[in-house]
C-alpha cells in the first residue's frame, strides 16, 4: 500500500485548526488579563475609600451624609415658604405682629446657620 501524502486542503485544514487554537487560548489569555484589572481596580477602589476615610475630619459636613441631606431639605421648604408667603405679607399687611417678627427672625437665623454650615460643608472635586 502506498502512503498517503497531505493534500493541500489537509494542509489548509490543519492551518485553520491550529489558527482557531491559538485563538482560543489568546481568548483566554485575554480573559485572565481582564479579570486581573477588575481585581486591580477592586483593590485600588478599596485603597481610595480607606484613604479617603482616614482624611475626613470630625468638623466637616460630607455630602452623602443624612444631616446633610436633611438639612438641605429644610432649607429648601423655608425657601418656599419665603417665595409664596413674604410677597403676599409686604403687598397685603401693614405692620407686623409679635409672631410673625419671631418667624421672620427664626428664619432668618436659619439662613444664617446654613451660610455658617456651608462654609464647613466638604464637596466632591476631579481628585475625589
Amino acid at each position: 500500500m502506498a502512503r498517503k501524502t497531505p493534500t493541500r486542503l489537509g494542509s489548509l485544514i490543519q492551518d485553520e485548526l491550529q489558527s482557531k487554537k491559538s485563538l482560543k487560548s489568546k481568548l483566554a489569555q485575554n480573559d485572565q488579563n481582564v479579570e486581573f484589572q477588575k481585581h486591580d481596580l477592586k483593590v485600588k477602589q478599596k485603597k481610595r475609600s480607606e484613604r479617603i476615610h482616614k482624611l475626613r475630619k470630625d468638623c466637616m459636613i460630607y455630602p452623602e451624609s443624612s444631616f446633610k441631606n436633611n438639612w438641605d431639605l429644610l432649607i429648601s421648604l423655608i425657601l418656599i415658604f419665603t417665595s409664596l408667603v413674604f410677597p403676599v405679607r409686604i403687598a397685603f399687611v401693614e405692620e407686623d405682629d409679635q409672631t410673625w417678627q419671631n418667624i421672620n427672625l427664626a428664619i432668618d437665623l436659619l439662613f444664617l446657620s446654613d451660610i455658617i454650615l456651608n462654609f464647613n460643608s466638604a464637596y466632591y472635586d476631579e481628585d475625589y
